[in-house]
């Protein structure tokens, strides 16, 4: 685990030297450290969760939609753990931003510039070096220019406005806008929950076609069975061979039999025992594991 946090440390120092390619962090500076333990506790974390692993492990042949929708654990729980994740990733990286904040008129410059994205306006208002305008520059172009982290720029706008319900607003707002693989988070899951409800319909109307196309066959078991259970026999297939005869009269003619819906049912009397043999075993079979059951719970 150390080491692929340390992997990951120099991973995030080179891709941080990337997109701010003339600043220099300081390794030693306390909050960079802060932040950079914050990015690293958080993709530890979501490596470790196992929709990540469900998530990489998707064929490409295969539409995100379904992917998402054919987890075992449900959309809700995806939607439910991304959001949370996010929100207390976004939250901690907050809370180190608001220990920087001193009773100091320059917060509200940057407040006002993280909310306009206006970087000419708080130049010419804070009046920095040139040195320091061009490290301003360098620090917050990229920055302004990414879209995805406006809500993200907001919330930091509003702690350095003093607020401290608004960031939080937004911050559950930025991490319900995320994307994935390129697609916008919230549609992904919407899709996915339709296709989670028509695959739970499908089952349900599958379920009911199979009640309806063995609603005959059912009933004439259960007359099996009662004839079997109200009655004594030296054997299973001396019972068979004597009830054969009134169960196929029953499945035959019974007025109970064809309102039931499904395909009728027909029997010949020289084949019937056997199933009839067959059906009693299965009985049986059900009711001893059904007893077993009750004898280890008891």
């Amino acid at each position: 685990m150390m080491e692929a946090e340390e992997k990951f440390k120099r991973e995030f120092q080179i891709e941080l030297e990337k997109k701010f390619p003339n600043v220099q962090a300081n390794m030693d500076n306390k909050i960079f450290l802060e932040i950079q333990q914050i990015v690293v506790n958080f993709v530890t974390t979501v490596q470790q969760d196992e929709f990540t692993s469900y998530l990489v492990s998707r064929d490409k042949n295969k539409c995100v939609y379904q992917h998402f929708a054919d987890f075992h654990l449900g959309v809700a729980f995806i939607e439910e753990r991304v959001h949370t994740q996010s929100f207390e990733f976004a939250k901690n990286i907050l809370g180190v931003i608001n220990s920087t904040i001193t009773e100091d008129s320059s917060n509200t410059l940057i407040a006002e510039l993280l909310d306009s994205k206006d970087l000419d306006k708080y130049i010419l208002q804070s009046n920095p070096s040139e040195s320091d305008e061009k490290k301003l520059i360098e620090i917050f172009t990229p920055v302004i220019e990414n879209s995805e982290s406006d809500l993200l720029l907001q919330a930091v706008s509003s702690t350095y406005s003093g607020a401290n319900n608004i960031p939080q607003s937004l911050l559950k707002l930025w991490s319900q806008s995320l994307n994935i693989e390129g697609n916008d988070f919230q549609e992904i899951i919407a899709r996915a929950k339709e296709i989670e409800i028509e695959n739970k319909k499908g089952t349900k109307d599958s379920l009911k076609s199979n009640d309806i196309k063995h609603a005959k066959i059912r009933k004439i078991k259960e007359l099996t069975i009662k004839l079997y259970l109200e009655r004594s026999y030296p054997s299973v297939k001396n019972c068979a061979e004597n009830i054969a005869e009134e169960v196929m009269v029953y499945a035959h003619n019974s007025e109970e039999i064809k309102k039931l819906p499904g395909k009728e049912k027909t029997f010949k009397l020289s084949t019937l025992p056997r199933s009839i043999e067959r059906w009693i075993g299965e009985y049986k079979k059900k009711q001893k594991t059904h007893n077993g059951i009750n004898s280890n719970q008891s």
